[in-house]
């Protein structure tokens, strides 16, 4: 039906933050269209280009007038390789060499977040932007072994203006953690689990087990 269409187009587009010291860009992807999609015959009402995003008609023929403009634009044939080259990477790099550094996927339901950041999971052939960033991290331990590393994991969720430490075996100590002003780290929820992780398999091991504790 045009409802349940018209619903698929406005839930199939997020956007993606990327925060540094000295990087402050905001790009938009747009996800392929998923099986029930591609079933339905839903268009495509979006035009790409580098930088802009134009609107097309009901049918994804005709600009309706509309264009928002990025600092980029991704088009659905473009991996999340391709993403994090462009944009995750730098940060990564920068946050390795001491400044901070954020990855933010904003977005609705459906449109692709979790698709971006994790992909189809370690060892697959779209690996997520924080898989692809932690091996980058490892990889820079490994090409610098003159410098002592400590590196740590936390997860957490925030969910109706609550936050929940996914990593906390006891449950009950895991939910609705006040927030506090850490001397090295700025504000952290208090309380907050980290666990030591030695390298990517690791890593991705303990944020697997984080997933499993998700509302």
């Amino acid at each position: 039906t045009e409802a349940l269409t018209n619903f698929f187009q406005l839930f199939s587009t997020f956007l993606l933050y990327f925060f540094s010291t000295t990087l402050n860009r905001l790009q938009h992807s747009k996800r392929p269209l998923n099986k029930i999609e591609k079933g339905l015959n839903c268009p495509v009402v979006w035009e790409f280009e580098d930088q802009r995003l134009i609107e097309l008609d009901e049918q994804g023929r005709e600009p309706t007038g509309k264009t928002y403009s990025y600092d980029l634009v991704f088009n659905p044939s473009q991996d999340t390789f391709h993403v994090y080259d462009k944009q995750c990477r730098p940060i990564v790099e920068s946050a390795m060499k001491g400044y901070n550094g954020t990855v933010f996927a904003y977005g609705q339901t459906c449109s692709g977040k979790t698709w971006t950041l994790m992909g189809d999971g370690h060892g697959g052939s779209n690996p997520g932007v924080t898989i692809l960033a932690i091996k980058d991290i490892f990889q820079y331990v490994k090409d610098h072994p003159s410098v002592e590393w400590n590196i740590t994991c936390c997860y957490m969720e925030i969910y109706n203006e609550t936050i929940t430490d996914l990593l906390q075996p006891d449950r009950k100590k895991a939910y609705n953690l006040p927030i506090m002003e850490d001397k090295v780290f700025g504000p952290m929820p208090k309380g907050i689990m980290t666990v030591g992780v030695h390298d990517t398999k690791h890593c991705l091991d303990v944020l697997a087990s984080g997933e499993k504790n998700r509302s």
